[in-house]
Parts: C-alpha cells; structure tokens; sequence
C-alpha cells in the first residue's frame, strides 16, 4: 500500500468516527460521575478507581459490543468537559495510565482508546486552525 492510499484509508476511519452530543443520561461534574470510574471503599475512606469499566460475560461478538461501550464512554468525558476541561483531561490521562487497563486488546480499552485517538486528530486540525493547545 502506497503513503498516499494509506493517507485516505486512516483519513476515511477518521472521518466516520460520529459522536453522539446529546446530552448524558445523567449530570457529569467530575469523574466520579463517569461510567467506567468506580468507588472503593477503604478503612476510613473511599478512593477513586480511574479505570473500572462495566466487563460483558462472555458472549457472541463479546469484544465488539465492549468496543461499542468503551468508544460510548469518550462522549461522557465530552460532556465533563462541558463542566470541568481538567477533570475532563484527567479523566483521560488517569484511566489510560490505570492499574485496571488492559493492554492485551480489550473491547472496552480498544473502543475508548480508538475515540480518544480520534478526538486527537480533530484537536490536530484545531491546531492548525490556529487554536491553543490546552495545557
């Protein structure tokens, strides 16, 4: 495969990335709200788990429906973006750095991380645009 036929097939992915931006189902103010963080109870407190995603049993097209939940989890960090820019930047920096991640390909990783990375180009193409880079 040539560059410039590698070029279009990323850029036809890219392009068919479609997001719903309706509105949550619930109000997102902090991580805490996201579906995929989870609370742990400790002896005289709670501590928040960056990256506890809900798992399928097992089960026909198993990975394909946990890609679908990991790539729908992307548009609750756009909706705590709406409330808080940082805790929606750390909500990505902390689940993608989680003890609880699994880097062997798993749907809801796979999902969330493939939304994330196209959210990474579009802010590319915002840079070039002339917008700040958010730091």
């Amino acid at each position: 495969m040539n560059t410039q036929t590698k070029h279009s097939t990323e850029q036809a992915v890219i392009n068919s990335r479609k997001f719903n931006l309706a509105p949550a189902p619930h109000a997102i103010k902090d991580r805490g709200d996201l579906s995929f963080t989870g609370w742990i109870p400790r002896d005289e407190f709670q501590t928040l788990d960056n990256w506890l995603p809900a798992r399928l049993p097992e089960q026909l097209n198993q990975w394909g429906k946990e890609r679908d939940m990991g790539a729908a989890m992307v548009e609750e960090i756009m909706a705590l973006r709406q409330s808080d820019e940082v805790e929606a930047l750390n909500a990505i920096q902390f689940a993608l750095s989680a003890s609880g991640w699994r880097v062997s390909g798993s749907g809801v990783e796979s999902g969330f991380s493939e939304s994330i990375a196209a959210l990474a180009v579009a802010g590319m193409r915002a840079l070039e645009r002339g917008e700040p880079l958010y730091l």
